[in-house]
């Protein structure tokens, strides 16, 4: 069943054709509908939920939504921000299979649901409030840990959610409480991408 709806798409959509995050948002699909219907939601996902910028490679998408998480932590969790600059720890190297996969890789299902069902109500800017809240709740572990530790616990970062389901409660609870200026944060994205085409 995987196969056959992330091969239809492939088919639909050459441009982006066949990527492993697909498989991630199928499989949830899949796990609620019948082939044929999660096929067409996976199409809804990748064009009126605008995730197909985030498989094309010669699209800013992905790019400008690490951009997003990185600016958001700067502003939100500045001591956290710092610390991983010096630790030479770089947003994408976490949180782009998050984004990806709208949390689908890894994190245990009862968190992974959730945040879909507010992502469909909210759009994309709930996986950039879970991107903050899930660094939040966890900021005093990073913030204690040097380059290799703080790799080696964000992967394990949903191993812990899927041990604790009052984690889950705490970091979803965090991702809705958090807000930012969306007017500031997309001035600063726009000329982001202003500085990578000049590049």
């Amino acid at each position: 069943l995987l196969f056959n709806v992330a091969h239809a798409y492939s088919v639909l959509d050459a441009e982006v054709g066949y990527s492993q995050g697909i498989n991630f948002l199928a499989a949830v699909l899949l796990l609620h509908m019948r082939q044929e219907h999660a096929f067409w939601v996976l199409v809804q996902l990748m064009r009126r939920y605008r995730l197909r910028g985030l498989f094309l490679s010669s699209s800013p998408t992905l790019a400008v939504a690490l951009f997003k998480v990185d600016w958001l932590m700067a502003r939100t969790l500045p001591a956290l921000h710092q610390h991983l600059r010096e630790q030479g720890v770089d947003a994408s190297m976490f949180t782009s299979e998050w984004l990806l996969t709208l949390f689908a890789y890894a994190f245990p299902l009862n968190f992974t649901f959730r945040v879909w069902d507010a992502f469909f109500v909210k759009g994309f800017s709930f996986a950039l409030q879970v991107c903050i809240a899930l660094l939040k709740r966890f900021a005093p572990d990073l913030l204690a840990r040097p380059f290799e530790q703080i790799i080696l616990f964000l992967r394990q970062v949903p191993a812990r959610l899927a041990l604790d389901p009052s984690e889950v409660d705490k970091v979803l609870s965090m991702a809705h409480g958090i807000s930012w200026d969306n007017h500031a944060l997309e001035l600063a994205a726009g000329a982001f991408v202003e500085v990578c085409r000049e590049r």
